[in-house]
């Protein structure tokens, strides 16, 4: 996966049926944990939150050779498939945040200009 540094992450856990007693991790295939802490959390149904992503989230991970949403009950372990994250390239961050740019200017100029073929608005 790639992330892009100083953004937000917001990983779900695979599908599965709520389970009473159920515990969720994030870890890796010998269930070592992905370390919470001030900008990491993990939700009740498993999903995996970092408030924006370091490179130090990326060299954790890479330590582990990856991450799983791991979810333990009723004598049972389960884990997604492997989470690796590998960092955008500059140039590349800097090109997506221009046409995203570009795209809102677009689509703020067409609404302008269409705008009383649009109709009254519904209340």
């Amino acid at each position: 996966m790639t992330v892009d540094l100083g953004q937000s992450l917001h990983l779900p856990c695979p599908q599965h049926k709520p389970n009473h007693g159920a515990s969720y991790d994030w870890t890796n295939e010998d269930l070592i944990p992905f370390a919470r802490d001030h900008r990491r959390a993990i939700s009740p149904n498993g999903e995996l939150f970092i408030m924006y992503i370091t490179q130090k989230d990326i060299d954790d991970i890479t330590s582990l050779r990856g991450i799983h949403c791991t979810i333990t009950g009723a004598n049972s372990i389960y884990q997604s498939g492997r989470f690796m994250f590998k960092k955008r390239s500059p140039g590349k961050t800097r090109l997506l945040l221009l046409f995203k740019e570009y795209l809102l200017n677009v689509i703020e100029y067409s609404l302008f200009e269409h705008a009383d073929t649009l109709g009254p608005a519904q209340t």
